[in-house]
């Protein structure tokens, strides 16, 4: 058959993980932004709530999720030094977040832990009345361990598949690049990613695409978003896929 363009993902979808770069694309709703590390008894779970907009109504853009417990069991199965807690902590820069983040994605080790972490998240939020959840996803950290960034994505969608029917919680993943790092790497991220969902059949979560975005993880201090916009423009431009 001739061949179709993928659609690309829309500006919507390519949100910048801070609430100042989602005020700027969604500038006349009305945000939330909390901890829920404090509520709920969970470790790193910053999340801005989208409110005040009715097709957009309840969506939650959530960075990272690890169950403090469940944290320390995988840091000790996989002999890996157990970071602080900052539930309830306040800090006056971003690094024990992050070393707690990078310690989390170290112990994604094997497809069980992956399918463990996904479904954990899904009973959080249910148990948080959420029906919708899009987890943001620092696959640079561990995607190697799965084989790379296409393997990894069907594990997850897979998982996810999993933990809807398990939870009734839609699910929809944020492939994120690193600010730290070079912006080329975020343009090398988005290219693999826009090649990877032109397969027909790829990354679906219950019959639909389970990639709804592409965002920014880490500290915004210093690492300005002005830099990856070619990383973004990539998965804006149509790529012609043979159905």
């Amino acid at each position: 058959m001739a061949p179709s363009p993928l659609t690309p993902l829309t500006p919507r979808a390519l949100c910048l993980n801070t609430q100042q770069g989602i005020s700027k694309l969604f500038p006349r709703q009305s945000f939330i932004s909390t901890s829920r590390g404090q509520c709920a008894g969970k470790q790193l779970r910053p999340v801005a709530v989208i409110i005040d907009d009715a097709p957009l109504k309840g969506r939650v853009l959530s960075v990272g999720s690890y169950g403090r417990a469940t944290l320390v069991e995988l840091c000790g199965k996989y002999d890996i030094p157990v970071p602080v807690d900052t539930r309830g902590q306040v800090f006056d820069g971003f690094g024990p977040f992050a070393a707690a983040y990078i310690a989390g994605c170290a112990c994604l080790r094997a497809p069980s832990d992956l399918y463990r972490l996904v479904l954990e998240v899904a009973q959080d939020a249910k148990a948080s009345g959420a029906l919708w959840i899009e987890p943001a996803l620092s696959m640079s950290f561990y995607m190697e361990r799965f084989g790379g960034l296409g393997p990894t994505l069907e594990l997850l969608c897979a998982a996810a598949a999993s933990a809807e029917l398990s939870t009734g919680v839609g699910i929809g993943f944020i492939v994120a690049a690193e600010r730290q790092c070079d912006p080329k790497e975020a343009e090398m991220l988005a290219r693999g990613l826009q090649e990877a969902l032109s397969v027909p059949g790829a990354a679906m979560i219950s019959g639909r695409q389970g990639v709804v975005g592409f965002g920014l993880h880490g500290a915004e201090a210093g690492n300005p978003p002005g830099a990856f916009g070619a990383a973004f423009k990539v998965l804006l431009t149509p790529t012609p896929t043979t159905l």
